[in-house]
């Protein structure tokens, strides 16, 4: 896997189609780095899914301001059939249930994962102080998951 990994290092840094634009790969990172750089992922995601939130949101204040720069009344969106949906609340059940629902779902699955790693990993290294400290953070973190994540409806 050493050999594997340089590979893979040399490869990236060497041979990547786009350089410039290449999504860092750290080959040398350890299975926790890799996690934690996934809960960041996920965090990034939450992050893009609010502003996307505020987006829609400001929608039906953004027209109504253009309305009125065009000199057109406000009752021109409010007189629309499915000005609710279309202004209001477009993307509101994707935005407020499916992203929160996968964003739940990976975490848990994610924090799931770490613990399966770690209990294989104490076995072989069972004097890794660090990985023990990680180990009883997520199975506390697991349980109070276990009995309190639901999906959003």
């Amino acid at each position: 896997m050493n050999i594997y990994w340089s590979k893979i290092e040399q490869r990236h840094r060497f041979e990547h189609i786009m350089a410039e634009l290449a999504i860092p790969v750290n080959a040398e990172d350890s299975f926790l780095g890799v996690a934690a750089d996934l809960r960041g992922v996920l965090a990034d995601i939450n992050s893009i899914a609010e502003r996307l939130r505020h987006c829609d949101r400001a929608l039906y204040k953004d027209l109504l301001n253009l309305l009125q720069r065009l000199g057109l009344p406000p009752s021109c969106l409010d007189d629309h059939p499915d000005h609710h949906w279309c202004f209001g609340v477009r993307n509101w059940e994707v935005l407020n249930i499916g992203f929160e629902n996968v964003l739940k779902k990976a975490n848990l699955k994610l924090t799931q994962l770490e613990l399966k790693y770690l209990e294989e990993y104490l076995k072989i290294h069972h004097t890794d102080l660090e990985a023990r400290d990680r180990m009883k953070i997520l199975q506390k973190e697991f349980e109070k998951l276990a009995t309190t994540a639901i999906y959003v409806d």
